[in-house]
């Protein structure tokens, strides 16, 4: 089945070299500067906006879908501008993989699946992985919070409660992910949620360069775009 695919690329400084076979079906949405080297131009690439460096690759990708909700193209690749660091597949063999998993499931598949949390360990992908108990002086404990200063109105919360409130479902084993935010999915899947959906999760990564919610949304992608309609690929 032949779809029409736009690759969605969250770009600070990155080489996109890699890219130019692509470049006719490329938006690279540009947070650093524009290169004048000419091995890495942006001159290649004839879709090309710039946007403030904040909110990391969430708020691309959200700022797109919000922008977009009502002319979406049919499936949409999202990905970091540094794929190699990420997959070591070749970038045309990742894609083909990414468009039949569309095909067959709506969007990508889980790269990552944690079954269970080690407890003498704590994950990166842990229900509370950003709260940490810090033992001080006389004994007296404290809560410290992973990336401290980087919550929306400076509210710091626990990423499963965060997940359940504004993800829709609480968090449980196994837990399935989207390793460093790099998926394809088609519209059908965004459209199963309404705009309002994609434009409250916007402002969580609209107030910082490095909002703390960023690194939530890294984690949750797939269960925005999946389980919550019944579509979940692992259980077909």
């Amino acid at each position: 089945m032949h779809y029409e695919v736009l690759i969605v690329v969250a770009r600070y400084k990155e080489d996109i070299t890699w890219l130019i076979p692509y470049a006719s079906q490329s938006l690279i949405v540009n947070k650093g500067y524009r290169e004048t080297n000419v091995s890495d131009s942006l001159t290649s690439f004839p879709n090309v906006t710039k946007e403030e460096n904040i909110g990391r690759e969430s708020h691309t990708y959200l700022h797109f879908i919000a922008k977009n909700y009502h002319c979406l193209p049919e499936v949409i690749i999202f990905t970091q501008g540094k794929i190699h660091d990420h997959f070591s597949e070749d970038v045309s063999t990742l894609f083909s993989r990414f468009i039949e998993e569309v095909n067959s499931y709506g969007a990508s598949l889980p790269t990552h699946i944690h079954f269970t949390s080690d407890l003498a360990h704590k994950s990166s992908w842990d229900p509370d992985w950003n709260v940490h108990t810090v033992e001080e002086v006389e004994g007296v404990t404290s809560t410290r919070f992973i990336l401290e200063d980087c919550y929306l109105d400076n509210n710091k919360i626990c990423f499963s409660e965060w997940f359940q409130v504004n993800i829709g479902r609480p968090y449980k084993y196994p837990f399935k992910l989207y390793r460093s935010a790099i998926f394809a999915v088609h519209k059908s899947q965004i459209l199963s949620r309404p705009l309002a959906f994609y434009q409250s999760l916007l402002r969580f990564c609209s107030h910082h360069i490095d909002p703390a919610e960023g690194h939530f949304l890294e984690r949750s992608w797939y269960y925005i775009f999946n389980e919550h309609c019944n579509t979940d690929p692992v259980e077909k």
